[in-house]
């Protein structure tokens, strides 16, 4: 009824005929932009989540509301051919999104509470997870005063930590920062959810960490926004204090900005390790090994794809692809001062930079890097001064001879802030 009446838009005339037409042409890659499908999908299929979830339903049971939800739209929710993409991304990136809202929106709550203070946790919690702050007012537990969740892990987990940073960015083209040089400002959110070591419970996304990231005078407001869920986690070594852990992990990206896009559905295995060189300094450290389902990255060409019905030039590339990261960070009197970290991405397009498909197929290839250091002073309380600096490196491969050069892109940034830190 939004798009047939707010939107007037030119693909909501749907009937049974064009349920079975869709069924019948199968599974197709769209031209909607990038964020619709690497943002706006996944947030979709997070509302299909909870739809589950926020009603009594465990992890793994809201995924099948999660894909169930994506199939029903994608061949009958619309008159495009069904997509692919948005399949992917709305059903795999649904599950991750609406967890981690989930979780957080749980952790705004206190069923206890009265009064004001009552209300406007719960108004928090619905701007978080819409789906369960609806679900909580219409079946009355918004306002009923009651116990909280038993374990703590499906309430507020004894390991958290959290990290704001407000003030500026600046970034650049080509090999310096000083090459056509943007300042911008930006709010950074980082939240870590449980702990990979002493987590008492293991289930899926009882650890995780999420980043966001707002810029300002940018092409969207919401620039990145990247979850990490441990799906199956194990610690090894000393079980008082286990300084290594394993976990199968599922990755949500999504960075999205004037400079470059990259996105895409993730799963891999992680590695975690932690040491204690002195009472006072800690140092944590991951490896991870990931394949992408399907990875999205800006290109040159990605305008020739084969897109059915199509509306607008696609401006990225499709494909899966694998990549590995790792990450080390120091830590003084429980505060991380020290961070640095490295992801090397491939992806193999199949939906793109295609010179005619019938006869070569897919001949593009994406080789995406990012690089970063950050340092943190602390200054007063858990206010800390900090500056960051990383680069973003893009290098394509176009392999038939009329795309044959390798097109390179390379973004360099820094940043400096006022962050606050809490943690448990």
């Amino acid at each position: 009824m939004f798009n047939e009446y707010i939107r007037q838009a030119n693909f909501n005339q749907i009937s049974p005929r064009s349920f079975w037409d869709n069924v019948e042409e199968g599974l197709h890659f769209d031209d909607n932009k990038f964020k619709t499908n690497q943002y706006v999908h996944p947030f979709n299929g997070s509302t299909y989540f909870n739809s589950g979830r926020s009603n009594g339903l465990g992890f793994w049971a809201s995924t099948l509301t999660a894909m169930t939800g994506a199939t029903i739209w994608e061949v009958a929710g619309e008159t495009h051919p069904a997509s692919y993409n948005d399949l992917i991304a709305t059903g795999i990136g649904g599950i991750a999104f609406g967890e981690t809202v989930y979780r957080l929106s749980s952790y705004l709550l206190d069923n206890t509470a009265t009064g004001s203070g009552r209300t406007w946790r719960e108004i928090g919690s619905f701007l978080i997870d819409p789906i369960h702050g609806f679900n909580r007012f219409v079946s009355g537990r918004a306002s009923k005063v009651q116990g909280n969740p038993s374990d703590p892990y499906d309430w507020r987990p004894p390991r958290y930590y959290t990290n704001l940073a407000i003030g500026a960015r600046i970034t650049g083209k080509g090999e310096s920062i000083n090459d056509s040089t943007e300042v911008r400002p930006v709010i950074d959110l980082y939240i870590n959810h449980g702990n990979p070591f002493e987590n008492a419970r293991r289930k899926p996304f009882d650890h995780f960490d999420t980043g966001v990231q707002f810029n300002g005078d940018d092409k969207n407001t919401l620039s990145r926004f990247q979850i990490r869920g441990d799906l199956f986690s194990k610690a090894l070594g000393e079980a008082a204090y286990p300084k290594y852990a394993i976990a199968f992990t599922q990755y949500f990206d999504y960075v999205n900005n004037y400079d470059y896009e990259f996105g895409g559905q993730s799963f891999g295995g992680t590695f975690y390790s932690r040491f204690r060189p002195s009472s006072n300094i800690g140092i944590q450290a991951r490896v991870d090994l990931l394949w992408s389902i399907l990875a999205a990255v800006n290109a040159e060409y990605s305008f020739l794809a084969q897109v059915e019905d199509r509306e607008r030039f696609r401006e990225y590339d499709y494909g899966p692809g694998g990549g590995v990261s790792a990450e080390a960070g120091v830590l003084h009197k429980g505060r991380r001062v020290f961070w640095l970290g490295y992801r090397a991405q491939y992806v193999h397009v199949r939906n793109g930079s295609i010179w005619n498909p019938s006869e070569t197929g897919s001949n593009a290839e994406h080789y995406v890097q990012s690089f970063g250091v950050k340092l943190a002073i602390p200054v007063r309380g858990a206010m800390n001064v900090g500056a960051d600096a990383s680069v973003f490196r893009r290098d394509s491969d176009y392999e038939i001879a009329e795309l044959q050069d390798t097109h390179n892109q390379r973004v360099p940034q820094a940043r400096l802030y006022l962050s606050w830190e809490t943690s448990r």
